[in-house]
């Protein structure tokens, strides 16, 4: 396979590179802190909602995290969550739904964007980011 030759307008073979242009590549490939990528036990509940849901993160950031969500769990809804970090610390942050998608298996998981978290809170999960990356 040779090497991907961008054309005048920025677009690339197929075979080269899976999106036709740069501007396709999804949202969350362009994020730019850095993701804890481990499965944390974690809860959650849609707004205001008495059905507390047990489930586990993919990945957490300080601005936000990607979960396993019921597929009733709606675009934009908000949510609050726990989530049970390693050390035995947890955090309960609430937040929106920006985007969902189902894995190869027919599971549900969405990228969740956290309202503002406490300065030590960000600090954790910072500390944990880059211990796991490093």
């Amino acid at each position: 396979m040779s090497a991907p030759v961008l054309k005048e307008n920025n677009e690339v073979s197929p075979e080269h590179f899976p999106y036709r242009s740069f501007k396709d590549l999804p949202i969350y490939d362009r994020r730019t802190m850095p993701r804890w990528g481990m499965a944390c036990k974690a809860f959650y509940r849609n707004g205001k909602e008495s059905t507390l849901f047990r489930t586990e993160t993919r990945d957490v950031t300080v601005s936000g995290a990607c979960l396993y969500i019921s597929p009733d769990t709606k675009l934009n809804a908000h949510v609050h969550m726990k989530i049970c970090l390693p050390s035995g610390k947890s955090f309960e942050p609430s937040g929106r739904v920006l985007w969902k998608n189902k894995d190869s298996h027919g599971v549900w998981y969405a990228g969740i964007l956290f309202d503002a978290l406490p300065l030590e809170t960000q600090e954790i999960l910072l500390h944990y980011s880059f211990r796991a990356r490093y």
